[in-house]
């Protein structure tokens, strides 16, 4: 009898052994998929705030240091996570934005740069016209009547006061 419980006892011992390290095989798998899910789901958290803080600070037009800073931050971890993908690219337009917010007189000369390059559209085109033909009436000496001359000048007028005195919807927001 004692041959027979060695016998059967280290096979069931050693059956109990290897059936053990299958199981932890099993579940270390499955605890590492776990982790590399978390990962995956960290990295598409991270990813979406840097797009999220690049978006809000392009359309500002600066990024202060302390969200350079933060922004910075996440960027590591992300990087540290693999596959950056176009995160670099954001991350250096962000790094390029100015740390202070542009003053005011720089603000208002990009809106009459804005609203110059405006005028040379199809609109412009009909005021240039309108003017063009005025003042081919007038250097031809022809006599106008006043009424004429008036209206040529109202309507130039309306036409750069559309364009000068219209407000942007930026503005009024």
């Amino acid at each position: 009898m004692n041959e027979w419980v060695k016998e059967y006892w280290a096979k069931t011992l050693f059956g109990g052994i290897i059936s053990g390290f299958g199981a932890l095989t099993l579940w270390v798998k499955k605890k590492f998929k776990r982790l590399e899910l978390l990962e995956c789901g960290v990295q598409a958290l991270l990813r979406n705030e840097i797009v999220k803080e690049y978006n809000h600070w392009i359309e500002k037009e600066y990024c202060p240091i302390y969200a350079k800073d933060n922004i910075k931050n996440m960027y590591i971890q992300y990087h540290g996570l693999g596959q950056n993908g176009v995160i670099d690219k954001v991350y250096e337009e962000i790094l390029d934005l100015p740390t202070e917010k542009p003053k005011e007189k720089e603000c208002w000369k990009m809106k009459v740069t804005e609203r110059l390059t405006k005028l040379i559209d199809v609109k412009s085109i009909v005021t240039l016209a309108l003017t063009f033909t005025f003042i081919s009436i007038v250097l031809a000496q022809l006599d106008i009547k006043d009424n004429v001359f008036q209206l040529f000048n109202t309507l130039i007028s309306t036409v750069f006061g559309y364009y000068f005195g219209k407000k942007d919807s930026k503005e009024t927001n």
